[in-house]
């Protein structure tokens, strides 16, 4: 217990400095000036492909599933994160953002090892199911990464198997639900 205690106040500490640092240089970035590119400093920090974008590559091909949903949010800010909005709302000072990106940060990180964990010991439970799985994988992926949406589009047994394991085993320890018919 000890050592749980010690390696949540290590994340916790570090998830503060990250998000005081972040604001910080969002803060620092919207004073400068009200223009539509980031500091540079600030995009290094954060986001090394908008650096590359910078060098030529273009944003709107990318096959990063993260950079188009960054694209498709509407908004009047550079980048439409969770801190940045915070500070532009102006209405929290950076140690208060601070503050509420810690605990965000160990609940979605708890949460998605919780989910994959269980995920990973479903199909090595269920032999057949994780036989199936990586046909599908490999017929679709042919050993390469699942980078974008169109790729998770195209393999529905994955689907099906990540909300099978999260149905079995929900991230929450209670969920009330109420069936309309027996």
């Amino acid at each position: 217990y000890k050592k749980f205690v010690v390696n949540m106040d290590k994340t916790f500490s570090f998830a503060r400095k990250r998000t005081k640092k972040y604001a910080d240089l969002a803060l620092m970035d919207q004073q400068q000036v009200q223009q539509p590119q980031r500091s540079r400093q600030f995009k290094q920090f954060f986001f090394a492909d908008e650096v590359s974008a910078d060098a030529g590559v273009d944003e709107e091909s990318s096959k990063c599933p993260v950079q188009k949903i960054r694209n498709a949010i509407p908004t009047k800010f550079v980048n439409p994160s969770f801190i940045e909005r915070l500070v532009h709302r102006g209405e929290l000072n950076n140690e208060d953002i601070s503050e509420i990106g810690a605990p965000l940060l160990m609940a979605g990180v708890d949460t998605t090892a919780y989910v994959m964990s269980w995920l990973y010991l479903n199909l090595a439970s269920n032999p057949d199911v994780q036989t199936k799985l990586a046909e599908e994988l490999h017929s679709v992926l042919k050993g390469a990464d699942l980078t974008t949406v169109e790729q998770m589009d195209s393999l529905p047994y994955l689907r099906a198997c990540i909300r099978e394991s999260h149905r079995l085993t929900p991230p929450v320890p209670i969920q009330a639900k109420k069936l309309k018919q027996e």
